[in-house]
This record gives C-alpha cells, sequence and structure tokens, in this order.
C-alpha cells in the first residue's frame, strides 16, 4: 500500500490522470477526503483497470489521500498523475 497526503489550506486540487493500467479488481486507487488517514469519512474515488486515461478532476476539499494497494500477483504498466493545488478566491 502507497499513501499519498495532499494538503493545502484555501485550495481547490486539480488531479489529473495521464495514464492508468493497473489490474483490474485486485488493485485499486482510491481519494479520500478527511483530516486524517484513520478517520477517513469519504471515498470519493475508486478506480481499478485501465478505463480513466487523459482525466482531469477538480476537487473541491483541502485534504486529500490518494491510496494505491495492489496484491501484488500480476504487474501492469501502472499510472501516471499531477496535481495542482489552485488557491481559492
Amino acid at each position: 500500500m502507497c499513501r499519498w497526503r495532499l494538503y493545502h489550506r484555501h485550495a481547490f486540487l486539480r488531479l489529473s490522470i495521464k495514464y492508468f493500467d493497473i489490474e483490474s479488481h485486485y488493485d485499486t486507487l482510491t481519494v479520500h477526503f478527511g483530516q486524517n488517514f484513520n478517520n477517513r469519512a469519504m471515498i470519493v474515488y475508486e478506480w481499478s483497470g485501465t478505463n480513466i486515461d487523459n482525466r482531469d478532476l477538480f476537487i473541491t476539499n483541502d485534504n486529500v489521500y490518494l491510496v494505491f494497494t495492489t496484491d501484488r500477483t500480476l504487474n501492469a504498466t501502472g499510472f501516471s498523475l499531477n496535481y495542482e493545488f489552485i488557491e481559492k478566491g
């Protein structure tokens, strides 16, 4: 499992998924909103497989966790994404 916390007070998050290819149903990339990972109140997105290339998401919460989980049985090429914070106001 890999976890990334993306936080910038009073900002929007733009998440750009450029490429996505992971094992369907067994590997997942999940986006959570919340103050800490152990008390995540909301799963916003969860992806698996190969169906989300070239997608831009605008997330209005300023505290986001990305979690990649794998069972390590099959290897695919992975994913590529970029993020950018856009200050509110």
